[in-house]
């Protein structure tokens, strides 16, 4: 009984580590689709907030905030405006497979026309 527990315990203690990853594999920290999903107030960025601006005057951190806002909501932009180019670059293709079938049709149809008239 003592030997069964004693096993179980180290098996535990031996798995615990690889379940409680939370991020990808080589990388430390939260997993990117976290830090995608994070708003600005996330843990992520009040934390880091707090290392850059411990031990500064209050201007100095409020100085530093502000740019890291700025750095933060630039960053956003970007992706939001590849996300849209991304949309509607998949919109002009699904536009011009639409154009390729329409006239494949329009094809098929004067041919049959054409059989027709013969």
């Amino acid at each position: 009984m003592r030997k069964s527990f004693g096993l179980i315990l180290c098996l535990i203690l031996v798995l615990s580590p690889v379940i409680a990853f939370a991020a990808d594999e080589g990388t430390k920290g939260a997993s990117s689709k976290a830090y995608e999903h994070a708003s600005d107030q996330a843990v992520f960025h009040r934390v880091s907030e707090w290392f850059a601006t411990e031990g500064k005057s209050k201007e100095e951190k409020k100085k530093n905030k502000a740019e890291r806002k700025a750095k933060r909501a630039a960053k956003k932009l970007k992706k939001k405006s590849k996300k849209e180019a991304h949309e509607i670059n998949q919109n002009s293709e699904e536009k011009k497979k639409k154009m390729k079938y329409n006239k494949k049709e329009q094809m098929q149809k004067k041919a049959k026309k054409i059989k027709m008239q013969k």
